[in-house]
Protein backbone atom coordinates (compact mmCIF):
# COMPACT_ATOMS: atom_id res chain seq x y z
CA UNK A 1 0.00 0.00 0.00
CA UNK A 2 1.32 3.41 -0.98
CA UNK A 3 1.26 6.05 1.75
CA UNK A 4 2.56 9.62 1.84
CA UNK A 5 4.81 11.37 4.34
CA UNK A 6 6.69 14.62 4.87
CA UNK A 7 10.48 15.01 5.07
CA UNK A 8 11.09 17.40 7.98
CA UNK A 9 14.34 18.56 6.34
CA UNK A 10 12.22 20.55 3.87
CA UNK A 11 11.17 22.89 6.68
CA UNK A 12 14.23 23.18 8.94
CA UNK A 13 13.07 26.39 10.64
CA UNK A 14 9.79 24.89 11.82
CA UNK A 15 9.37 23.18 15.18
CA UNK A 16 8.47 19.47 15.32
CA UNK A 17 4.94 20.45 16.33
CA UNK A 18 4.65 22.73 13.28
CA UNK A 19 6.00 19.95 11.06
CA UNK A 20 3.36 17.52 12.30
CA UNK A 21 0.57 20.06 11.84
CA UNK A 22 1.82 20.78 8.33
CA UNK A 23 1.79 17.06 7.52
CA UNK A 24 -1.73 16.60 8.88
CA UNK A 25 -3.06 19.71 7.13
CA UNK A 26 -1.67 18.37 3.84
CA UNK A 27 -3.42 15.02 4.38
CA UNK A 28 -0.14 13.12 4.84
CA UNK A 29 0.25 10.05 7.04
CA UNK A 30 3.85 10.09 8.24
CA UNK A 31 7.03 12.05 8.88
CA UNK A 32 10.72 11.47 8.26
CA UNK A 33 12.67 13.20 11.01
CA UNK A 34 15.99 14.74 10.02
CA UNK A 35 19.07 14.70 12.24
CA UNK A 36 20.33 18.10 11.14
CA UNK A 37 17.12 20.00 11.76
CA UNK A 38 14.94 18.21 14.28
CA UNK A 39 16.61 15.32 16.12
CA UNK A 40 20.27 15.48 17.01
CA UNK A 41 21.90 12.04 16.94
CA UNK A 42 22.29 10.59 20.41
CA UNK A 43 19.65 12.76 22.08
CA UNK A 44 17.66 10.00 23.75
CA UNK A 45 15.18 12.26 25.54
CA UNK A 46 14.22 14.15 22.40
CA UNK A 47 14.02 10.93 20.36
CA UNK A 48 11.63 9.32 22.82
CA UNK A 49 9.53 12.47 23.17
CA UNK A 50 9.37 12.95 19.40
CA UNK A 51 8.40 9.32 18.91
CA UNK A 52 5.49 9.64 21.34
CA UNK A 53 4.33 13.00 19.94
CA UNK A 54 4.38 11.69 16.38
CA UNK A 55 2.37 8.60 17.21
CA UNK A 56 -0.10 10.54 19.36
CA UNK A 57 -0.65 12.82 16.37
CA UNK A 58 -1.65 9.65 14.49
CA UNK A 59 1.30 9.96 12.15
CA UNK A 60 3.68 7.15 11.25
CA UNK A 61 7.41 7.54 11.74
CA UNK A 62 8.63 6.81 8.23
CA UNK A 63 12.37 7.16 8.66
CA UNK A 64 15.29 8.94 10.27
CA UNK A 65 17.66 10.83 7.95
CA UNK A 66 21.24 11.84 8.70
CA UNK A 67 24.05 13.31 6.64
CA UNK A 68 26.20 10.27 7.34
CA UNK A 69 28.37 8.91 4.55
CA UNK A 70 29.41 5.26 4.55
CA UNK A 71 33.18 5.10 3.98
CA UNK A 72 35.27 2.04 4.82
CA UNK A 73 37.53 2.83 7.74
CA UNK A 74 35.94 6.24 8.39
CA UNK A 75 33.09 7.55 10.51
CA UNK A 76 32.89 10.91 8.70
CA UNK A 77 32.71 12.79 12.00
CA UNK A 78 29.60 10.93 13.16
CA UNK A 79 29.52 7.42 14.60
CA UNK A 80 27.15 5.06 12.80
CA UNK A 81 26.13 3.40 16.04
CA UNK A 82 24.95 6.77 17.37
CA UNK A 83 22.57 7.40 14.49
CA UNK A 84 21.43 3.76 14.48
CA UNK A 85 20.67 3.97 18.19
CA UNK A 86 18.75 7.20 17.60
CA UNK A 87 16.71 5.62 14.81
CA UNK A 88 15.91 2.71 17.13
CA UNK A 89 14.84 5.06 19.95
CA UNK A 90 12.64 6.87 17.46
CA UNK A 91 11.25 3.48 16.34
CA UNK A 92 12.03 4.39 12.74
CA UNK A 93 11.97 1.39 10.39
CA UNK A 94 14.31 3.14 7.92
CA UNK A 95 17.61 4.98 8.36
CA UNK A 96 18.37 7.16 5.33
CA UNK A 97 22.04 7.99 4.75
CA UNK A 98 24.61 8.42 1.95
CA UNK A 99 27.45 6.22 0.78
CA UNK A 100 30.92 6.49 -0.68
CA UNK A 101 33.30 9.25 -1.61
CA UNK A 102 33.63 8.57 -5.34
CA UNK A 103 31.06 7.62 -8.00
CA UNK A 104 30.76 3.85 -7.81
CA UNK A 105 31.98 3.30 -11.38
CA UNK A 106 35.13 5.35 -10.67
CA UNK A 107 36.09 3.36 -7.60
CA UNK A 108 38.89 0.86 -7.98
CA UNK A 109 38.00 -2.81 -7.72
CA UNK A 110 39.51 -2.75 -4.24
CA UNK A 111 37.54 0.37 -3.32
CA UNK A 112 34.25 -1.15 -4.50
CA UNK A 113 34.93 -4.35 -2.58
CA UNK A 114 35.70 -2.39 0.61
CA UNK A 115 32.55 -0.30 0.24
CA UNK A 116 30.39 -3.37 -0.31
CA UNK A 117 31.93 -5.08 2.71
CA UNK A 118 31.19 -2.03 4.88
CA UNK A 119 27.62 -1.76 3.60
CA UNK A 120 27.05 -5.42 4.41
CA UNK A 121 28.52 -4.94 7.89
CA UNK A 122 26.29 -1.95 8.60
CA UNK A 123 23.32 -3.74 7.06
CA UNK A 124 23.88 -6.64 9.45
CA UNK A 125 24.03 -4.25 12.41
CA UNK A 126 20.87 -2.39 11.41
CA UNK A 127 19.07 -5.60 10.50
CA UNK A 128 19.58 -6.86 14.06
CA UNK A 129 17.52 -3.84 15.15
CA UNK A 130 14.87 -4.35 12.47
CA UNK A 131 15.98 -1.18 10.67
CA UNK A 132 16.59 -0.92 6.91
CA UNK A 133 19.36 1.33 5.63
CA UNK A 134 18.30 3.38 2.62
CA UNK A 135 21.06 4.93 0.52
CA UNK A 136 20.28 8.30 -1.04
CA UNK A 137 21.50 9.78 -4.28
CA UNK A 138 23.90 12.69 -3.82
CA UNK A 139 26.48 14.67 -5.73
CA UNK A 140 29.96 13.70 -4.61
CA UNK A 141 28.85 10.27 -3.37
CA UNK A 142 28.99 6.82 -4.92
CA UNK A 143 25.37 7.28 -6.03
CA UNK A 144 25.64 10.32 -8.26
CA UNK A 145 23.59 8.75 -11.04
CA UNK A 146 20.96 6.09 -11.70
CA UNK A 147 23.56 3.97 -13.48
CA UNK A 148 25.69 3.97 -10.33
CA UNK A 149 22.75 2.70 -8.28
CA UNK A 150 22.13 -0.08 -10.79
CA UNK A 151 25.79 -1.10 -10.65
CA UNK A 152 26.03 -0.98 -6.85
CA UNK A 153 22.88 -2.98 -6.22
CA UNK A 154 23.87 -5.51 -8.87
CA UNK A 155 26.91 -6.17 -6.65
CA UNK A 156 25.13 -5.79 -3.33
CA UNK A 157 22.39 -8.16 -2.23
CA UNK A 158 21.40 -7.39 1.34
CA UNK A 159 17.87 -7.43 2.73
CA UNK A 160 18.57 -4.44 4.99
CA UNK A 161 20.41 -2.18 2.53
CA UNK A 162 18.10 -0.62 -0.01
CA UNK A 163 17.71 2.49 -2.16
CA UNK A 164 15.96 5.78 -1.43
CA UNK A 165 15.07 6.86 -4.96
CA UNK A 166 14.54 10.45 -6.05
CA UNK A 167 14.69 12.40 -9.33
CA UNK A 168 18.23 13.57 -10.05
CA UNK A 169 18.43 17.21 -11.19
CA UNK A 170 19.42 17.52 -14.82
CA UNK A 171 18.17 14.07 -15.81
CA UNK A 172 15.10 13.66 -17.99
CA UNK A 173 11.83 12.60 -16.40
CA UNK A 174 11.72 9.46 -18.54
CA UNK A 175 15.20 8.44 -17.34
CA UNK A 176 14.08 8.92 -13.75
CA UNK A 177 11.00 6.79 -14.36
CA UNK A 178 12.99 3.99 -15.99
CA UNK A 179 15.31 3.99 -12.97
CA UNK A 180 12.36 3.39 -10.62
CA UNK A 181 11.07 0.61 -12.83
CA UNK A 182 14.44 -1.14 -13.07
CA UNK A 183 15.36 -0.74 -9.39
CA UNK A 184 11.97 -1.33 -7.80
CA UNK A 185 13.06 -4.56 -6.11
CA UNK A 186 15.90 -2.67 -4.39
CA UNK A 187 13.92 0.47 -3.51
CA UNK A 188 12.35 0.96 -0.09
CA UNK A 189 11.59 4.69 -0.16
CA UNK A 190 10.67 7.30 -2.78
CA UNK A 191 11.33 11.02 -2.44
CA UNK A 192 8.90 13.06 -4.52
CA UNK A 193 10.56 16.09 -6.03
CA UNK A 194 10.55 17.84 -9.39
CA UNK A 195 13.16 20.21 -10.78
CA UNK A 196 14.39 21.18 -14.23
CA UNK A 197 17.97 21.08 -15.50
CA UNK A 198 18.69 24.35 -13.66
CA UNK A 199 17.34 23.04 -10.38
CA UNK A 200 14.17 25.13 -10.47
CA UNK A 201 11.29 23.45 -8.67
CA UNK A 202 7.99 22.57 -10.29
CA UNK A 203 4.75 20.84 -9.39
CA UNK A 204 4.65 17.05 -9.41
CA UNK A 205 1.43 17.16 -11.42
CA UNK A 206 3.43 18.53 -14.35
CA UNK A 207 4.82 14.99 -14.67
CA UNK A 208 1.57 13.17 -13.95
CA UNK A 209 2.15 10.32 -16.40
CA UNK A 210 5.64 9.70 -15.03
CA UNK A 211 4.42 9.66 -11.44
CA UNK A 212 1.71 7.22 -12.35
CA UNK A 213 4.31 4.83 -13.75
CA UNK A 214 6.66 5.40 -10.81
CA UNK A 215 3.92 4.61 -8.34
CA UNK A 216 2.98 1.47 -10.28
CA UNK A 217 6.61 0.34 -10.18
CA UNK A 218 7.04 1.17 -6.51
CA UNK A 219 3.89 -0.73 -5.62
CA UNK A 220 5.02 -3.69 -7.72
CA UNK A 221 8.02 -3.97 -5.41
CA UNK A 222 5.82 -4.71 -2.40
CA UNK A 223 6.77 -7.92 -0.62
CA UNK A 224 3.50 -7.90 1.37
CA UNK A 225 0.46 -6.01 0.04
CA UNK A 226 -0.66 -4.91 3.52
CA UNK A 227 2.72 -3.39 4.34
CA UNK A 228 3.06 0.35 3.80
CA UNK A 229 5.51 1.81 1.30
CA UNK A 230 6.06 5.52 1.77
CA UNK A 231 6.63 8.35 -0.67
CA UNK A 232 8.12 11.40 1.03
CA UNK A 233 7.31 14.96 -0.02
CA UNK A 234 9.40 18.04 0.61
CA UNK A 235 12.31 19.71 -1.12
CA UNK A 236 15.33 20.34 1.05
CA UNK A 237 15.64 24.00 1.97
CA UNK A 238 12.55 25.07 0.06
CA UNK A 239 9.90 26.09 2.58
CA UNK A 240 6.94 26.33 0.21
CA UNK A 241 3.76 25.29 1.99
CA UNK A 242 1.50 26.04 -0.97
CA UNK A 243 3.48 23.80 -3.29
CA UNK A 244 3.55 21.08 -0.63
CA UNK A 245 -0.24 21.13 -0.39
CA UNK A 246 -0.61 21.06 -4.18
CA UNK A 247 1.81 18.16 -4.51
CA UNK A 248 0.14 16.30 -1.65
CA UNK A 249 -3.31 16.72 -3.23
CA UNK A 250 -2.01 15.34 -6.52
CA UNK A 251 -0.22 12.36 -4.98
CA UNK A 252 -3.08 11.52 -2.60
CA UNK A 253 -5.48 11.19 -5.53
CA UNK A 254 -3.00 9.08 -7.46
CA UNK A 255 -2.22 6.83 -4.48
CA UNK A 256 -5.93 6.31 -3.81
CA UNK A 257 -6.39 5.16 -7.41
CA UNK A 258 -3.39 2.82 -7.28
CA UNK A 259 -4.23 1.35 -3.86
CA UNK A 260 -7.74 0.53 -5.03
CA UNK A 261 -6.33 -1.84 -7.63
CA UNK A 262 -5.03 -5.31 -6.92
CA UNK A 263 -1.22 -5.56 -7.21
Amino acid sequence: MIRLGLASSAFPAKSPQEIMKLALDAGLEGVEWAAESHLRPGDKAVAQSLMMETLLARLSIVSYAALYRVRPGHESGLAFDTILDTAAMLQAPILRIFAGQLPYAKESAEGRASLLEELRRLGDRSGERGITICLSFGRGTCLEAYEAAAALFADLDHAFVRLAWEPIPGRKAEEATLAVESLTARTALLLARKSDSLGRAGLLSEEAACWSRRMDAFRAGETAPKMSRFILLGRIGEEDETRLRDDATFLRALAKEKNAKKP
